[in-house]
């Protein structure tokens, strides 16, 4: 009964949803690769005998497979002989899970929670042990792997304080999800505390650190960074900012706020690298109408090499324009309702960090990166003060840079300790 109600209220959600998923799929393009096959159609095929041992890893999207990726490292390595297939809830999730993870046996798109459309697909790859990524838990998808005698755990686990506040509400259903778990590893005791407060027996909680500590990035050698320059039209002279992971209307707010910079450092150049990939035009737009030079990654051949932002409207580029920077921006963090992205990712490049006030998903990595003195929080109103002072104090520049490589050293070993877990589930 509880399922039949489930799947009722599922239902009703996606028709209130349609309408937008329809607009933004005939406007934006989004949900062309993946709507079919979250309808469970599409499946890859299953080209492994029953008895193999599955492992099934989900991410949700880029984020949360770029953490993932140490974890899965230590699997192939450790397991060897396993099957290991990878889902993804969104299109850019799954192009970096391709991307990075090549020796995965199959990539897909996880299914809408439907239970008649789990079931099939959850047959179809027999997985032996389902590891979620982050968090996304979804009643049927648990019910039918344990069902089929698969084991859970979620890894590099965190809940937000307002989902955690939505789970306390609904404690039938959060207890039926979490009793199916037979671990979870949480990034720290302050996510400890909250799945707690939500009712998770307390023996299943592990604190085992944030995986994405140990996702250490593949560095460009001296050959390839000399290339990339010379594609971006960066010269000697030139100071780089990165301005990554940004959302309407950040591009606006973040390139007004250095207009101020630009009259003090004429020489800056900065790489932008919005979030969504939907977005890419729309951002070239807004730099036309600014009337600011610019030139497109996809049109880097025709650069003049005096651009003062290179728009990359590419995947997978993010890493590399961090490592080229003097300095990093994190966007998702100066505007509301996102709750910041990973700023840890330039610091572990040795590249000091700059993030807005809205950083309420990633409170640990704040903690981490302030009591580093790896990077700074600011408002909009303080950002062209500190991103000129970094400019201008090389000094400055250079103790922050060091503090990025010591507390990159300091945080690792989430990865192992979260194989240890595994191992014993298995």
């Amino acid at each position: 009964m509880f399922s039949f109600f489930y799947n009722l209220a599922l239902f009703a959600l996606g028709l209130i949803a349609l309408p937008k998923i329809l607009w933004q799929w005939l406007t934006l393009g989004k949900y062309r690769e993946s709507l079919l096959a979250r309808l469970g159609f599409r499946l890859p095929s299953a080209n492994w005998s029953k008895d193999a041992f599955v492992i099934w890893i989900h991410a949700v999207s880029i984020g949360e497979t770029r953490a993932v990726l140490s974890l899965y490292r230590l699997l192939l390595k450790n397991y060897p002989q396993a099957v290991i297939i990878v889902s993804s809830t969104t299109e850019t999730g799954q192009s970096e899970a391709k991307r990075n993870m090549p020796e995965a046996a199959a990539h897909f798109f996880l299914p809408l929670d439907f239970s008649w459309v789990v079931s099939k697909v959850v047959s179809h790859f027999s997985p032996k042990h389902l590891i979620l990524v982050e968090s996304d838990f979804w009643y049927h998808l648990l019910k039918e792997v344990k069902a089929q005698g698969g084991s859970i755990t979620l890894v590099n686990g965190k809940v937000s304080e307002r989902s955690m506040s939505r789970f306390c509400k609904f404690p039938r259903l959060t207890k039926k999800i979490f009793k199916l778990f037979d671990a979870l590893c949480v990034q720290s005791e302050h996510y400890k505390e909250r799945f707690e407060k939500m009712g998770v027996d307390p023996q299943k909680i592990h604190v085992t650190g944030n995986l994405k500590f140990d996702a250490a990035p593949v560095r460009m050698g001296e050959i390839e960074k000399g290339r990339w320059k010379e594609e971006l039209g960066i010269t000697t002279e030139d100071r780089v900012l990165a301005i990554g992971s940004t959302h309407a209307p950040e591009e606006e707010w973040l390139l007004s706020a250095l207009d101020s910079v630009w009259k003090e450092v004429p020489a800056l150049k900065v790489l932008l690298i919005p979030r969504h990939p939907e977005r890419f035009s729309s951002v070239a737009d807004h730099l036309k109408a600014r009337g600011i030079s610019t030139v497109s990654y996809s049109k880097r051949n025709d650069k003049t090499g005096r651009e003062r932002i290179v728009l990359i409207d590419a995947m997978g580029q993010l890493n590399h324009c961090y490592e080229l920077a003097e300095i990093a921006i994190v966007g998702g963090s100066f505007i509301s309702g996102i709750g910041g992205h990973n700023i840890f990712e330039p610091v572990m490049l040795d590249v000091p960090v700059i993030f807005g006030p809205h950083m309420e998903n990633q409170p640990d990595l704040v903690k981490l990166v302030l009591k580093g003195s790896a990077g700074l929080q600011v408002t909009l109103e303080q950002l062209p003060g500190q991103v000129l002072k970094f400019l201008q104090e090389r000094a400055l520049m250079n103790t922050f840079s060091q503090n990025c490589r010591t507390i990159s050293r300091e945080v690792q070993g989430s990865a192992q300790r979260t194989l240890e877990i595994l191992s014993r589930k298995n």
